[in-house]
């Protein structure tokens, strides 16, 4: 749509499946910039100080899903105890699951967790090497589709809104700002006509990246599309971090103060009013 023209940013895109390898690529000096959920953020923090998340433009609170085998018995998040369960562990999903369960009463250490990578999961399902799977989309909404009444999505508090996030290292952050806000401002033209043309941007996608145009529609119900700082960010971040801890994922004691590990002068000079940190 010529967003980035208009406020002359010149872009060029590497294009990566994940958002850890996005971030590993910016902090290698691969990238500039890189795109990542937060658990990403949260994750690298604990080895290193030198990068910031400067936006946030989109988040969900039902991109993560638990979706189970019809056969195993599972329909609530009661009957997980004693079942084996996969995910991605470390990643966002394994947060969700954790935290999903501890809001319901429910041990996590009495689910039987396995590591499992997103491409896995109709496999997995399928085969019954695992009771339930907890993944993200679009693999959930493809795994509904292939194995149809073999399988049943979970219902639960919707508690955990997930990120993605714009990233850069610090030293860009305070040597690019008047680049960065012509970005943001292009980033904000382009949400609005997102806003406005939805089913026109849906069909723009699913051509870029070769998809089926309803995979697009069934996923992109569950997403908030908006360029934003909002303080939910860091609360989850802290939360995170402690659960990493907590779970032995990093080598730490303590938590980290991520209000240093967010940049919000460059969104805020563009439009103060998405910026609510506090």
């Amino acid at each position: 749509m010529g967003f980035f023209a208009k406020h002359k940013v010149d872009v060029q895109f590497h294009e990566v499946i994940g958002g850890h390898r996005a971030a590993n690529m910016m902090l290698e000096g691969g990238a500039d910039l890189a795109t990542a959920s937060e658990v990403v953020a949260m994750f690298n923090s604990f080895k290193r100080q030198d990068f910031c998340i400067l936006s946030t433009f989109v988040s969900s609170t039902n991109d993560v899903k638990i979706l189970a085998r019809v056969e195993s018995g599972i329909s609530t998040l009661a009957d997980l105890p004693g079942h084996r369960v996969g995910t991605v562990t470390g990643a966002s999903a394994h947060f969700f699951l954790d935290e999903t369960l501890i809001l319901a009463g429910i041990d996590p250490n009495k689910v039987h967790l396995q590591h499992v990578q997103p491409e896995k999961t109709i496999e997995m399902l399928r085969d019954g090497k695992v009771d339930a799977m907890v993944m993200w989309e679009p693999w959930v909404y493809l795994a509904s589709q292939k194995l149809s009444s073999q399988v049943t999505v979970i219902p639960h508090s919707k508690t955990y809104r997930e990120t993605f996030n714009l990233l850069a290292k610090h030293e860009l952050s305070q040597k690019e700002q008047p680049r960065l806000r012509r970005l943001h401002r292009a980033l904000i033209d382009a949400v609005n006509y997102m806003h406005k043309y939805p089913s026109k941007v849906q069909r723009m996608v699913a051509k870029r990246f070769n998809k089926d145009i309803a995979v697009i529609q069934a996923t992109w119900r569950d997403l908030v599309f908006d360029v934003r700082l909002d303080q939910w960010l860091l609360n989850t971040l802290e939360s995170q971090g402690r659960w990493a801890i907590s779970r032995g994922l990093v080598e730490a004691d303590k938590s980290i103060n991520y209000l240093s590990f967010v940049q919000p002068q460059i969104l805020h000079h563009v439009a103060h009013h998405r910026v609510t940190l506090f």
